[in-house]
């Protein structure tokens, strides 16, 4: 099969010794068996584990193909991690090179050349960022846009902040909370933590939650406890309502 040539390209050493082990248990443990099964000698791999010479190409092609046979779902899953964060660290020093080389910009064409193309490898791999990479990513727009405004660049960033719909609805339930409920115990700075967010993020959402709050109409007392308990109710936090009386 022409593609195992092509994913055994992607295979190092250490990949090829990792399947290896996993197909051998297939076979009871058995490491006689296990070579025949691939075509290679049981030297080859005593070779590659007492680390004196590195897997050859063909080794690595006959010990996928018979992976591939055996333990399909184990393997390609391997492989597809391994191009993931192979792609994601390259993909990351790609970014961090126009990151830098921004500040070295002579005007603000230049500024905005650069800082486009950066957007623009976010927008298209943003299936690469989002795993593991999002917070590192928003702090290097945050820095790059502190840049402009520094320099009176006018650049208004094409690509929003990363965040995901896991961390945002986590956030804003206990914003509420956090306003409603004054014995809450997370700052807005744990609330980044937890959440995985910028600051600067969740402070403007929290100043906005305020200022929304703050403008409904409260019309009764009744009307204040159960607007604070639907949002203790979405933050999980005890049902019991405690409140100072507000005139109105």
């Amino acid at each position: 099969m022409k593609y195992i040539e092509k994913y055994a390209n992607y295979l190092d050493s250490e990949g090829t010794a990792h399947l290896f082990d996993k197909l051998q248990k297939e076979f009871g443990n058995k490491l006689e068996p296990t070579a025949a099964e691939c075509g290679i000698a049981k030297a080859s791999v005593y070779g590659w584990r007492a680390r004196k010479e590195d897997v050859k190409h063909s080794t690595k092609v006959k010990v996928l193909e018979t992976l591939i046979e055996k333990l399909p779902l184990e393997t390609f899953y391997y492989l597809t991690d391994k191009l993931y964060n192979s792609s994601s660290e390259t993909l990351m020093s790609y970014l961090s090179t126009l990151y830098e080389q921004s500040f070295d910009a002579k005007d603000e064409d230049e500024y905005l050349k650069t800082v486009r193309i950066f957007e623009n490898m976010v927008k298209e791999y943003a299936g690469l960022i989002y795993k593991n990479r999002d917070l590192e990513v928003n702090k290097l727009f945050l820095t790059m846009n502190d840049f402009a405004k520094s320099k009176n660049f006018h650049w208004i960033p094409q690509q929003t902040i990363l965040l995901e719909y896991t961390a945002m609805r986590m956030l804003i339930p206990q914003m509420v909370a956090s306003w409603i409920y004054p014995t809450f115990p997370h700052s807005l700075e744990e609330l980044t933590e937890r959440g995985n967010l910028p600051l600067d993020i969740v402070q403007d959402v929290h100043d906005e939650l305020n200022k929304q709050i703050l403008s409904m109409p409260l019309l009764s007392d009744e009307d204040i406890s159960s607007r604070m308990y639907i949002g203790l109710a979405a933050a999980n936090l005890p049902r019991k309502i405690e409140y100072q009386e507000t005139s109105v």
